[in-house]
């Protein structure tokens, strides 16, 4: 059991400058100027030391609650620019903190003003119409329903109409009943041996609405769970993100104002989650999940399980590169026009540094490659995680063995039985019909061959020459090597080379070069 537990958990470094932490009894501390992580389950852990300057972490993701992390330590994570997150078991974020990049007071007193107003209304109106536009890409992947289109195509053309926060509210809540309904037979794969343990609510979408709820939250399949968790990732890079600009992320244009709820970090997920989603449907149709990537409370709520979360947390970067522009434009739109070019600097983005090297940059601007997951791969029958090396491969060994045995004892029993039907209809493939002339045909060209070699060649026949000088030298021979060299059958060749047959002299040639070329190769 414990073997099982250490398998969970992938080594202890950054990926993508991720650094993920699960288990219980987390510590984060600082010892002798360099960063020193602990997790893991009982009694296997996992330990890492990492430096500044070559640590490589800029999110530290802890998944969980038991633990500590000292003052000393977020003083190290500040110092080199990396940002700290928290998402609790269930999949909700506890907290996210990054390092405050611009701190200027005109920003935010525009941004507490803009609720209810124009300006504000513009902000929420661009934002929900980057959302719809995204939702309609995906809805297209899904099959194209002609109804929720156009339903989406309306939403789009009601956001100009809407003045108010409710109203763009009411509009976006019609679009999103249309696009989720979309979702419902979406199917959720599962490894073979899994798929009865698992409940027949699991295999497919569904509906986006928890029946524990009456809300998204606390998924009861696993397919809401991986959107609940990805979403939560998305809202901790949001809030980073209006904490680099100088947004202050209480303070949303759409979302109104409630304790305890970052409602401009709400406003800028609406415009990513379609990005979301669209990862999401790559997962569902790409991905074979297990039984034991999920667990189910004793209420029904559906919880992923390491390692997948490790996988999905560590898909930050991803939301970091998505959410920085909608961050600028919004602050540029809060500070209105030219004033904002003076006063926004673009630490998200890079685009005002970016702009200042166009007169001597050579090429056009470098993209951030977008990369997969590295979701960990499992046998698609039987469920064993499988090599991370072994990229290629979709079955254990022992599996992969099994269908190997399988597939021989069908192609044993399925040709001779198929052979026996048609001879029983009296339509027998290898006597008869074409199968007679392809062989009278093949018969007279080796006939015509064997004439023609014997009127131009002066080689012996005799079988105990081929016996004493020929066949040594071909016994270690492969059979791949000999049919090449002859054009023969392997099966022929195969009695060739344990002495049963002679072939004709005609080959003899070719079957001495073969040995002659083998016995001049290097040993090893």
């Amino acid at each position: 059991m414990q073997a099982d537990r250490t398998s969970h958990f992938p080594p202890l470094v950054p990926v993508d400058g991720v650094l993920t932490v699960d288990g219980f009894g987390i510590r984060v501390h600082v010892r002798h100027g360099r960063l020193i992580v602990e997790d893991g389950l009982g009694r296997d852990r996992r330990c890492g030391e990492f430096s500044r300057a070559t640590g490589g972490i800029k999110r530290l993701a802890i998944i969980g609650h038991e633990g500590y992390v000292t003052l000393e330590a977020m003083r190290w994570l500040d110092g080199v620019g990396a940002a700290l997150l928290q998402i609790d078991r269930d999949g909700s974020l506890i907290a996210a903190w990054g390092k405050q990049g611009n701190d200027d007071p005109r920003l935010r007193r525009a941004q507490a003003s803009a609720f209810g107003t124009p300006r504000g209304a513009s902000i929420a109106r661009m934002l929900l119409e980057h959302k719809i536009d995204g939702q309609a890409k995906v809805l297209r992947r899904l099959g194209g329903n002609a109804d929720a289109a156009g339903i989406l195509q309306a939403a789009i053309s009601n956001l100009e109409g809407a003045a108010v926060p409710e109203e763009l509210m009411r509009v976006e809540a019609a679009a999103a009943s249309a696009y989720w309904g979309t979702w419902a037979s979406v199917p959720v794969p599962f490894v073979r041996k899994d798929q009865e343990r698992v409940p027949a609510h699991w295999r497919s979408f569904g509906k986006r609405v928890s029946p524990l709820t009456g809300s998204p939250r606390l998924a009861a399949n696993p397919a809401n769970a991986l959107l609940n968790y990805l979403y939560a990732v998305l809202e901790a890079e949001c809030r980073i993100a209006c904490l680099g600009i100088g947004l202050d992320p209480g303070l949303g244009v759409l979302h109104a104002d409630q304790r305890s709820r970052d409602s401009m970090a709400l406003d800028l997920m609406e415009a990513v989650r379609p990005e979301v989603d669209a990862f999401v449907l790559d997962l569902l149709e790409g991905h074979i999940f297990r039984a034991r990537d999920f667990r189910e409370t004793r209420d029904g709520n559906c919880r992923i399980l390491a390692p997948l979360t490790h996988a999905l947390t560590q898909t930050a970067p991803r939301w970091r590169r998505a959410v920085a522009p909608v961050a600028e434009r919004v602050a540029r739109m809060l500070l209105n026009g030219e004033q904002a070019t003076k006063l926004l600097p673009t630490h998200l983005t890079g685009d005002n540094r970016s702009r200042a090297r166009e007169l001597h940059r050579k090429g056009s601007r470098k993209v951030p490659r977008q990369t997969r997951p590295r979701l960990p791969r499992a046998c698609a029958v039987c469920g064993q995680l499988l090599d991370r090396r072994a990229s290629d491969r979709i079955l254990c060994a022992d599996c992969l063995t099994e269908r190997r045995i399988e597939a021989g004892v069908r192609i044993a029993t399925a040709g001779p039985a198929a052979l026996a039907k048609l001879r029983l209809e009296g339509l027998d493939p290898a006597h008869g019909g074409p199968a007679k002339a392809k062989r009278v045909a093949a018969l007279a060209r080796n006939q015509a061959r064997i004439r023609a070699f014997e009127e131009a060649s002066t080689v012996g026949s005799d079988a105990e020459v081929f016996r004493r000088e020929i066949l040594p030298g071909i016994k270690d021979l492969g059979l791949g090597e000999l049919v090449r060299a002859t054009g023969l059958t392997a099966g022929y060749l195969s009695r060739v080379r344990r002495g049963l047959v002679v072939p004709h002299s005609m080959h003899w040639p070719a079957l001495a070069a073969a040995a002659a070329e083998a016995s001049r190769e290097p040993e090893v």
